[in-house]
């Protein structure tokens, strides 16, 4: 199936009109106001698969269309002026079961509304056949008050006459410029601007859904992310990474936590895409973490000689390279550049139409907190029954979650007492932090440094000598030292007062 060229313009739908009818006097050209509907599941199976379902509808007929973005239509079909409920109510047999073999019988909902207002030129040859259509529209979002669009523009062609539409798109001169996407990404990225603002202008107890208020919170996260890292671009340095992480951990603990009300479809997939993202950036932050401990050493690496330290860096270094062209890779992919316009797109949807029933935020999220609480709970017993570096490292990340669990809606709770919890986390996991990071540092040394250092005596002895010293600080007086902190925060009236504190209020 061909593509469909896509173009904006500054000029008005009229000044344009004049300005296609000299460069394309042949033609016929109608003035067309209507709307447009953008239609997916729930979880948007469509566009996460880089199809897009629209019913187009003006006073006179409605159109349902199925295509590939980037792509001409592959399947359109008349339909009723209302966008059909579910996948089986879509009264075009060929273009049901697509959406069958895409979506199954899911529900439909509409994620995008928008009205427009253009022209449609149907472009003929000598023979007095079409052999395109352009079609140029401003685009306006429903209830919005702000300004259309500029004038977008598709070229689309006929079958049989794509070489000849090709052509014609390289050899007009019109006031236009090309665009490098589908015209739905720039609608998505005005869509989801609009929300936004619209969000914030909204009285606080609109925004109590649980669902909307937690995707706000993680279109935040998103926004960190985003300016951490650009597709194609180099892969962030070491502060930069750091925030990346953090926006991403957060991001994952707020999902999962609240899959119920956000949708388990949703949580699997993007759950999924996080932890393939998180896993191509924890070799480059392992690197990071030891080049700073070697760089300006602390009682880590104290004794370790001058020269060897010196010698470690400039491997990290250079594996710091080798890592970054992997990571950049990972960032100029597809599925990055998918996952950066997907996310956002769903965290829209869920913004515009929460569930008349979805639970407030405040019994929402004290009802997760106790339950990553119950878990904390038992990663201590685990620690404290039986040690082990693999079940510290667990407790580290549930306190993590923890803590970004709170850390959002701590406004809806008492200020000094979830302050003190959170200072209360915060110490318990610096000081799990500090032992864990010195596991991964010992594997990092013995493990990927050692096999880069094959053949250089000297490096390896470095390497030796350098992994002695942190073994030592691995000794057992730093493991009771947590243990005695995890008694201590047991043996105080923490768990009382927190239970209190997240005590999940009618609904």
């Amino acid at each position: 199936m061909a593509g469909i060229f896509h173009f904006v313009s500054s000029l008005s739908v009229q000044d344009f009109a004049h300005a296609l009818r000299a460069a394309l006097p042949r033609g016929r050209v109608h003035h067309v106001e209507g709307e447009l509907l953008l239609l997916d599941s729930a979880d948007l199976a469509l566009r996460r698969r880089d199809w897009s379902l629209s019913l187009s509808r003006d006073a006179r007929e409605a159109q349902l269309s199925l295509r590939h973005l980037e792509r001409q239509p592959s399947l359109s079909a008349s339909a009723p002026l209302r966008p059909p409920p579910s996948v089986h109510d879509v009264r075009a047999p060929r273009l049901q079961a697509r959406l069958e073999a895409l979506l199954g019988d899911a529900p439909l909902r509409v994620v995008q509304r928008w009205h427009t207002r253009g022209l449609r030129h149907e472009c003929v040859n000598d023979d007095d056949k079409i052999e395109c259509i352009l079609i140029a529209n401003e685009y306006r979002a429903a209830e919005s008050k702000t300004h259309p669009t500029p004038l977008f523009i598709e070229l689309i062609p006929k079958r049989g006459y794509e070489n000849e539409t090709a052509a014609l798109a390289r050899r007009l001169h019109l006031p236009w410029r090309a665009l490098d996407h589908d015209l739905l990404r720039l609608l998505d990225e005005r869509h989801l601007t609009e929300l936004i603002a619209q969000q914030a202008r909204m009285p606080r107890q609109r925004r109590a859904s649980a669902a909307v208020a937690v995707a706000l919170v993680l279109l935040e996260h998103h926004a960190t992310m985003c300016a951490r890292a650009e597709p194609g671009g180099a892969a962030p340095e070491v502060e930069e990474l750091h925030d990346f992480r953090v926006a991403m951990r957060r991001s994952r603990s707020l999902l999962r936590a609240f899959r119920r009300v956000l949708g388990r479809a949703l949580e699997h997939h993007f759950s999924g895409e996080f932890r393939w993202l998180a896993q191509a950036t924890s070799r480059l932050r392992d690197i990071d973490v030891l080049a700073a401990a070697l760089g300006e050493p602390g009682a880590d690496y104290v004794d370790v000689a001058a020269e060897d330290r010196a010698a470690i860096v400039a491997l990290l270094e250079r594996e710091r390279a080798r890592e970054a062209q992997r990571l950049a890779r990972v960032l100029a992919s597809k599925r990055y550049g998918r996952l950066r316009r997907d996310w956002p797109t769903a965290l829209a949807t869920l913004i515009q139409h929460p569930a008349r029933d979805a639970p407030r935020i405040e019994a929402c999220a004290s009802h997760v907190i106790g339950k990553a609480l119950e878990r904390v709970r038992r990663d201590v017993a685990i620690v404290e029954t039986d040690y082990t570096a693999a079940a510290l490292h667990e407790l580290r990340k549930q306190c993590k979650r923890l803590r970004y669990l709170i850390e959002p809606f701590a406004g809806l709770y008492p200020h000094n007492r979830v302050e003190s919890t959170q200072a209360q986390l915060k110490r318990l996991q610096t000081m799990m932090g500090e032992i864990c990071d010195r596991h991964a540092q010992l594997a990092l040394l013995k493990g990927t440094l050692w096999r880069r250092a094959k053949g250089d005596a000297a490096l390896r002895a470095a390497l030796e000598r350098s992994r002695a010293q942190l073994r030592a600080r691995l000794a057992a007086s730093d493991v009771e030292g947590v243990l005695a902190a995890l008694a201590e925060f047991d043996s105080s009236r923490q768990h009382a007062a927190l239970d209190a504190l997240f005590q999940a209020p009618e609904a």
